[in-house]
């Protein structure tokens, strides 16, 4: 077999497995891991923007008339 396409990381699979794979299968399980490589990464960026976006709003929301500039008759009863 070629040892032209590297065996992606984390996959599961001996090298020497891996090398025994057909080329024409090793291109697509390459081709895989980098679709789902990026899906991840653009996953992760959503996940951190989102647990920003969650802090900010509790932020918000443990504000009153003692911690912001709010008037004392904006605070819960």
């Amino acid at each position: 077999m070629s040892d032209s396409y590297s065996k992606p990381p984390d996959l599961p699979l001996d090298q020497e497995d891996w090398d025994a794979l057909p080329e024409q299968v090793q291109r697509i399980f390459g081709a895989y891991a980098l679709i789902l490589q990026t899906r991840l990464a653009a996953l992760q960026d959503r996940v951190s923007a989102h647990e920003e976006r969650i802090r900010e709003v509790e932020a918000h929301l443990g504000q009153d008339s003692s911690n912001s500039s709010k008037p004392p008759s904006s605070d819960p009863p």
